[in-house]
């Protein structure tokens, strides 16, 4: 009689344990801040022998087009992660809110790391350590449209 109790009460278990599994991950809810995001991607192209002045190269988006390379400082939206000096080509994505906006390849007068601790410094100051290195005022001049939830293609080339 007792090893009748014992089969009956592991299927039991099973049904508790079941139950109770059941209502833990129905009561869980879906994370709310895993959005799709917008934005840009593509690949970063230098062709050429690197100034020795420009330590880095970075993609950035600004929010209007600037009349001068000094006025980043107070348009910079956002920018992608620096490709290192001497780098042949560079992968980048851009997180972007839906809007419009200008992208320049800047290069950067300072070592990257520094340039990315020190940019609100930087910004405060209106004063970027970078140069323009697009040479295509026609490409550059154009704006870019982000919509929700897009990743727009955008490769650009740097020629030294």
């Amino acid at each position: 009689m007792n090893s009748h109790k014992r089969e009956e009460s592991l299927p039991i278990r099973i049904r508790k344990l079941l139950i109770v599994a059941v209502l833990v991950i129905t009561a869980c809810e879906m994370p709310s801040g895993l959005e799709p995001v917008a934005g840009v991607e593509g690949t970063l192209t230098f062709n050429g022998a690197w100034p020795d002045s420009i330590k880095g190269a970075a993609l950035v988006a600004l929010s209007s087009f600037p009349s001068d390379v000094s006025q980043a400082a107070d348009l910079l939206v956002n920018y992608s992660t620096p490709a290192p000096f001497r780098t042949d080509s560079i992968e980048h994505f851009i997180q972007l809110l839906p809007g419009t906006y200008y992208f320049l390849t800047l290069g950067l007068t300072i070592e990257p790391a520094v340039f990315a601790t020190k940019l609100d410094s930087f910004q405060t100051s209106g004063n970027l350590p970078v140069v323009l290195l697009d040479t295509d005022l026609a490409t550059i001049s154009q704006p870019v449209t982000i919509l929700p939830q897009t990743i727009r293609p955008l490769d650009r080339a740097v020629w030294f």
